[in-house]
């Protein structure tokens, strides 16, 4: 039980609706991506709904997410799409999960482990210039120790780096290459992913694909969200209510002087638990009513300006049905993934399950 009165409120009801809505969009199989804890919603619960409602996998960061899952009995597939160290091909094949082959050093290095019998997506970097073989020499190269070694070569993947945006041109060059890649394939996959949560949506151009990987889409969040239904509300309390007079100051750095007479209330949020300083001055919502963030954001605790009064234990929406999420990030110049993901461990999250009402049924 938590007792600090700030929560993220989870609706595992609009999860599952999602889930079912990007599988409809695609018309391929669903790859739910959980890394980070679940974009700091809860990994556990997401995968839960996941496995619930027929994805074919889950995909995390790295060794020890996958192994978190694993260690509270998820047992369905796990895609570990970050780097594993070679030296830890042993645990990953005692609890059974699948590995990126990240470069063809990567393959090299195997080879003097014993990787028989390991799982592997191996992926092309279609110039994001991150993790994946950049060449046609290494990748028919890799595949082809793989196989010599015994490995199981189950997929192959690439990651498109702006499918969020309005012109398609580049995640259409991206896929274009992946393609040249699987033309030049020695062997059949058995999954071939692309798409991210975007592109699940709307990029229709993938023909050899049979599956997508959706993360922030599963939470409501994209820009091309048809039928999606945002999933999570952030909140906090008001524990304290001060009429202060004109010409005092409010927070650290007396950069916040009253006008007149003001109602200023706190709320025990803070950048601590992700409300970083950069929401000083940004609105959130109470009783029906809009309200600002006066002061500097402290650590645990932040103001806002009421325009009328309220009551202690009143709740205040940080984001929420009244504060969208999509433009608290605008304001911010971030995205919501770093909003979400900010969000602290002592932030409690409370799941619900409340049925989507006026959506498109999947």
């Amino acid at each position: 039980m938590a007792y600090r009165q700030t929560y993220l409120k989870v609706n595992l009801a609009a999860i599952s609706h999602n889930i079912k809505a990007i599988k409809y969009r695609s018309s391929k199989e669903l790859i739910g991506v959980v890394k980070a804890n679940g974009y700091g919603v809860g990994d556990l619960a997401i995968a839960e709904a996941l496995i619930k409602e027929g994805a074919v996998m889950l995909a995390v960061s790295s060794l020890d997410e996958a192994l978190h899952l694993r260690k509270n009995n998820i047992k369905i597939d796990i895609l570990i799409l970050g780097y594993v160290d070679p030296k830890d091909l042993e645990i990953v094949k005692q609890y059974k999960l699948i590995l990126t082959v990240p470069s063809l050093d990567w393959v090299k290095e195997i080879s003097s482990k014993d990787p028989l019998n390991l799982r592997v997506h191996v992926k092309v970097d279609t110039k994001m210039n991150r993790l994946g073989i950049t060449t046609l020499s290494d990748w028919k190269m890799a595949l082809t120790m793989l196989n010599k070694l015994g490995v199981k070569v189950e997929g192959a993947f690439t990651h498109y780096a702006s499918s969020d945006e309005e012109d398609n041109y580049i995640t259409k060059v991206q896929y274009q290459l992946f393609e040249e890649y699987l033309d030049a394939s020695p062997i059949k996959f058995k999954w071939i992913h692309a798409a991210n949560s975007d592109a699940s949506f709307h990029f229709k151009e993938e023909k050899r694909t049979n599956a997508v990987r959706a993360g922030i889409a599963l939470l409501g969040y994209c820009r091309y969200n048809e039928d999606l239904m945002p999933a999570l509300g952030l909140y906090s309390r008001i524990v304290m209510i001060k009429h202060v007079p004109a010409n005092e100051t409010i927070s650290y750095g007396c950069t916040y002087t009253t006008e007149k007479d003001e109602i200023i209330a706190t709320l025990p949020i803070g950048y601590a638990d992700g409300l970083v300083r950069k929401n000083q001055d940004r609105l959130v919502y109470i009783n029906e009513d809009k309200v600002q963030i006066v002061g500097r954001i402290c650590m645990d605790q932040c103001m806002i300006k009421l325009n009328k009064d309220a009551k202690i234990n009143d709740e205040v929406e940080i984001f929420g049905p009244n504060i969208k999420l999509e433009n608290m990030a605008k304001e911010l110049d971030t995205t919501v993934y770093e909003i979400i993901t900010l969000i602290s461990n002592r932030v409690a999250r409370i799941f619900y399950d409340k049925k989507p009402t006026n959506l498109k049924h999947h």
